[in-house]
Parts: C-alpha cells; sequence; structure tokens
C-alpha cells in the first residue's frame, strides 16, 4: 500500500512539474476526468467535448441553491435570493414567461460580447438535446440585447430551477449559423434538425469558449490548466490566478492525490481507513452533504438481451427475485458507507426527503410491496416462473441453461465496481452466475444507453439543482430520463395501480406543471407506487458526496461543513467552488 501510494503521489507532481507557477501566483488544484488529447476538443454538443473544464469555463444566467423557500436561511449566503446572479442580474417570474435581464460588459474568451443571442442559441440546442424545459417552453423571445423572454405553453413550478440548470454553453457567434436552422417545430431527429445535430457532432474546435472565471490554457493527457479571465466581469473578486487539474481516472488515483497533498479539494467515493489517513493531513475537512442521487442495479427491459436470447428481465416475477435476492444492507455499506441505504422498497425518491412528500415509512407499508432481502421468497418466484436449481446449485431455465448475467459499471467509479462484485458474490451465494465486467468513461454511458447491456449500475433519484421529486421521478419514469433510456421504459408496459398501462411521461409532465401542493404529494405518491411496483430499477443507497477540502494550505474560507451552501456541489462539484470565488467565499493563502 505504501508502495502503491508513493507511486500515484510520484504521478501526480511529475504532472503538475509541466504548470510550475510563477513566484506568487496561487493556483486552485483539483481533479475531473477528460478525454485526452488528440481525442480532446472544445464541443460542449459533441461526445468528448469540455471535460473537467465545464463549470471553470462556462457560467449559468444563475446559479441555484436548492432548498424551501425562496430565501436561503443560513450560512455564507444567508439572507439571498436562491437564485444567485451570474449571467443574468434580476429575473421577473410569471405563469405566461420567465423574463431574464443579463449582464452588461459581459465578453466571451475571444473577446466577442455577450447577449440574448448566446442564451437563445444555447437554449435551442437545448431542444436538439430533449432539455426538460422544453416540455414546458413554447418559445424564447429576445426582445434586445440584454432581455430574454422565456414563454410558457405550460406554466410550470420549477421554471427558475430549469433556467438556472443550464449553463450558457455555445456562443451565437460561432454555432449561430447552426442555430438558425433548427426547426422547433419537428423532433430532433426529424428533418432539418437531423442533419443539423450531425453536423454539431462533427464540428471540434481545439478549446472550448465560454464567459467563466477561467479560460483553458493547456490540456494534455494528465494535466489541465486554467488561467483567470483578465476581462472576466468579476475578475476583481476572483483571487486566484488559475486552476490545475489533474486527471480523475478512477478514485484510487484521487486518493493518492488527496494523500498527497496535490488538492485543495476532491470528492472521491472513499474506504473508511483510506478517509481516515486522508483527514490526518493538516488542515483537511469532510463535508457530506447529500448527493441528490443514488445508485441502482439497472434492468435490461428490451425485448432481446445483446446477444438476441430471449430477456427474463422483462418479467416483472423475475426482477422481484432478483431484488429478493440481494442484502442491500450489505451491499449499501460495501460500496458507500458514507450514504444512506435503502433497503425495503424502491420508490425512486431520495430516502433523505422522501417523508416531506407523503412517502412515509407508515404508507410504504400500507401501499407497497416490501423487497427487503428474503431469498427464500426469491427461489418461490423463480420456481412459479419454471426455474430450478442444478446439481451444482445454479438455477437453470427449462432447457438446462444457467442463469448467468453480465453486470456492467463505469470503470472509473471504484464504489460502483465494488459494488459489481458485491451483487455477484451474493447472487453466486443464491445460484445466479453474475460476470462483473467494468468499461472506461468514454464509452460506458452511450453503451448502456444503446443497450449494450444485461444488468447494469445507474444512477436514480437524481434532483441535481431541483432537491424535488418531479427531477428524482423523472430520471427513470419520463421517456428522456437518462436512466429510463438505459433501461428503454417504452419495450414494455408499465402498470398502474388498476393493472392497465399507464403513460409514466405523461403524469411526470403532469406533476412539473402543477402548482398546488396537494396535487403534487398525490402525483409523486401514485409515481412512487409506480416506480415501486413495476421494479424498473432496484435503488440500494443514496450518495453523501464525500467532498474533502484542504483549509488554510493553499485556499482558506471554506464553509462550515454544515452550510446549506455545499448543495451547489450535486450534479456538478466545481459549480459549488467557482460560485464560491465568484461570491469572494473562498481566496488563496498568501
Amino acid at each position: 500500500m505504501a508502495m502503491w501510494r508513493s507511486v500515484v503521489k510520484a504521478v501526480a507532481f511529475i504532472g503538475l512539474l509541466a504548470f510550475a507557477a510563477s513566484a506568487g501566483e496561487v493556483y486552485f488544484q483539483g481533479a475531473a476526468d477528460w478525454e485526452p488529447p488528440p481525442l480532446y476538443h472544445g464541443n460542449a454538443f459533441a461526445p468528448g467535448g469540455v471535460g473537467g473544464a465545464w463549470w471553470w469555463v462556462y457560467e449559468p444566467l444563475f446559479v441555484y441553491l436548492p432548498g424551501p423557500g425562496d430565501t436561503i436561511p443560513s450560512g455564507v449566503f444567508a439572507g439571498r435570493d436562491r437564485m444567485i446572479p451570474r449571467l443574468g442580474v434580476s429575473y421577473d417570474d410569471t405563469p405566461e414567461a420567465f423574463v431574464v435581464h443579463l449582464r452588461r460588459n459581459v465578453v466571451w474568451h475571444d473577446g466577442m460580447p455577450f447577449t440574448a443571442k448566446d442564451v437563445w442559441c444555447t437554449f435551442v440546442f437545448g431542444y436538439l438535446k430533449n432539455w426538460a424545459i422544453w416540455n414546458y417552453l413554447e418559445a424564447i423571445e429576445i426582445p434586445d440585447d440584454y432581455t430574454v423572454v422565456f414563454r410558457w405553453k405550460s406554466p410550470t413550478p420549477f421554471a427558475k430551477l430549469l433556467i438556472a440548470q443550464n449553463v450558457i454553453l455555445w456562443p451565437y457567434h460561432i454555432y449561430g449559423k447552426w442555430a438558425e436552422r433548427v426547426d422547433l417545430n419537428v423532433p430532433s431527429s426529424e428533418e432539418p434538425n437531423k442533419t443539423v445535430t450531425e453536423e454539431l457532432l462533427n464540428f471540434k474546435p481545439e478549446k472550448p469558449i465560454g464567459t467563466g472565471p477561467f479560460m483553458l490554457k493547456e490540456v494534455t493527457a494528465s494535466d489541465m490548466l486554467l488561467l483567470k479571465f483578465p476581462d472576466y466581469w468579476a475578475a476583481d473578486k476572483v483571487d486566484f490566478d488559475g486552476v490545475k487539474i489533474l486527471r480523475w481516472t478512477n478514485n484510487y488515483v484521487v486518493w493518492g492525490y488527496l494523500l498527497g497533498g496535490e488538492l485543495d479539494a476532491g470528492h472521491p467515493a472513499t474506504r473508511r481507513d483510506i478517509t481516515e489517513a486522508i483527514l490526518n493531513l493538516p488542515g483537511m475537512r469532510l463535508a457530506t452533504p447529500t448527493d441528490l442521487g443514488g445508485f441502482c442495479l439497472a434492468f435490461n427491459l428490451r425485448e432481446t438481451l445483446p446477444d438476441g436470447e430471449p430477456n427474463p428481465f422483462r418479467e416483472l416475477k423475475f426482477r422481484q427475485a432478483i431484488a429478493y435476492a440481494i442484502d442491500r444492507a450489505e451491499l449499501a455499506e460495501a460500496c458507500y458507507w458514507a450514504g444512506l441505504p435503502i433497503t425495503d422498497y424502491a420508490t425512486g425518491l431520495l430516502e433523505s426527503m422522501r417523508a416531506s412528500w407523503g412517502v412515509t415509512d407508515e404508507w410504504m407499508a400500507a401501499n407497497l410491496t416490501n423487497y427487503s432481502y428474503d431469498p427464500e421468497k426469491a427461489a418461490r418466484l423463480l420456481t412459479e416462473l419454471g426455474y430450478k436449481k442444478g446439481p451444482d446449485g445454479i438455477w437453470e431455465d427449462s432447457q438446462g441453461n444457467d442463469l448467468k448475467f453480465s453486470l456492467v459499471c463505469h470503470a472509473g467509479y471504484s464504489d460502483w465496481v465494488i459494488a459489481i462484485d458485491d451483487i455477484a458474490s451474493q447472487l453466486k451465494e443464491f445460484g445466479i452466475i453474475i460476470e462483473p465486467e467494468t468499461r472506461p468513461g468514454s464509452i460506458y454511458w452511450t453503451s448502456i444507453r444503446a443497450g449494450n447491456f444485461e444488468l447494469c449500475m445507474e444512477w436514480t433519484a437524481t434532483s441535481w439543482g431541483f432537491a424535488h421529486p418531479w427531477a428524482e421521478l423523472r430520471r427513470t419514469l419520463h421517456k428522456d430520463g437518462d436512466t429510463a433510456k438505459t433501461v428503454d421504459i417504452t419495450a414494455i408496459d408499465i402498470l398502474g395501480p388498476d393493472g392497465q398501462p399507464v403513460d409514466t411521461t405523461a403524469l411526470v409532465d403532469e406533476l412539473g406543471a402543477t402548482f398546488d401542493l396537494e396535487n403534487q404529494v398525490e402525483l409523486i405518491k401514485s409515481l412512487a407506487w409506480i416506480h415501486n411496483e413495476n421494479l424498473l430499477v432496484l435503488p440500494f443507497v443514496e450518495k453523501r458526496i464525500m467532498i474533502f477540502h484542504r483549509e488554510g494550505v493553499r485556499v482558506t474560507g471554506w464553509p462550515a461543513l454544515d452550510d446549506p451552501a455545499w448543495l451547489l456541489a450535486p450534479g456538478g462539484i466545481e459549480r459549488c467552488y467557482t460560485t464560491f470565488m465568484v461570491e469572494d467565499v473562498i481566496e488563496p493563502v498568501k
């Protein structure tokens, strides 16, 4: 172990040598992932673009700090509106439209002025990307260079959140020639949008151009260097000379960076013993806010498995048998001890917040199927389906074939790697053979969304930037939700309480357009029932982000560990760091 740490530390140090700072300069040091050159490029629309530079070079209109009410109750932003201004300075929110008044005298990194056309261009491309906001948006109007009107076809209580969650990525002076050809009246898969999308996917400039506080200087296979943008609108508040990022290939490597003192902040999922070692470093602290998301085992629901064989996961009882055969408490402890285990139900809601929306322990016990660990019940279900155990203790189908499946995860997520090994061990003991497989992050998401898996690891109940069940349930029950695409919810009939097929996409959209709190609660309960009873995925832990950050070495001013400001981290932790810089919360030690 000591030798391994030394090697990782040496690798990190060698990488830093390439970007040696001048005397007196202070660089924030972090870790992130990106496609190494020559694959790296600067177009956020195409795979492989931007990577870890994202929140450093780009900005949203507002940064939204999720939570109840319109005002932040405590901490470094106490008394502030939850919509913290960035490229927008103020807004008018009505049922008909959301009007954003833009900041003046902002320029892109290439010196071109930032205007309302850039916002329009970005959200038009968002239409091609099926951004959630377009379920409610009728049109975007730009009456002048510094006003943007988001006009609703269906008013939504999540207007602020939908506006704030997207960064302004595509400057009109570069991408406008494509944006002008987009037809907002036809699906993104139809012409002319199909051709526009193909052209955008093939456009790969060398570096990203943003309006953010830092601009990309250099990127290699191991390091990324960003320098402070001298013409940034809040340059006087950003006291760091730049940002140095070490490449995050997996969590083990980041443990080495942290143990070697190379990072000012990092958030790898970390074993208990390694956590204790990291916290022994002078000034090191650990914040653990909810990540507003969790981990789940996802079932491929398509007609056949990737090898063309019949797919048993389409049968609800088969999925239930898998659920009963896995001890989720053991699984959660093994792969993410700092999280909140989900051991009984599968509501698709965050464990820490579900009760406030009526999905209490009592309601679940009275209305939902309980999937607590019960291998005997799992065996009964498989027997009912015609499976039987062979002489070697492995379950077989009616043709005598062993039940054997692959289980794939992202190679860079050490917690997921541990999870698939633990699941494989548990199911082998039960009598099902699981073959764990890891895939590089560069291909993982595209491969599982294309259905190239049997079982896989996925995110569940993600509410990044929202902290509301609408976003959590949309992940799996809306046809455009990422996990819904992975499992392909359109491939089976999803049944409601009456036993009839139900359109979950329509229900999620209805929830997103409902202002009445009582109606929201009833819709949330209905969707939680559907999520649980159809068991499209098996959630097992709500993640708490382990944000290691070092006070007083290169950076000072970090918020208290219980400050609600840390909820800026879920879904984009660098958003948290950049906001702390721009709002003058953290500063360099000089």
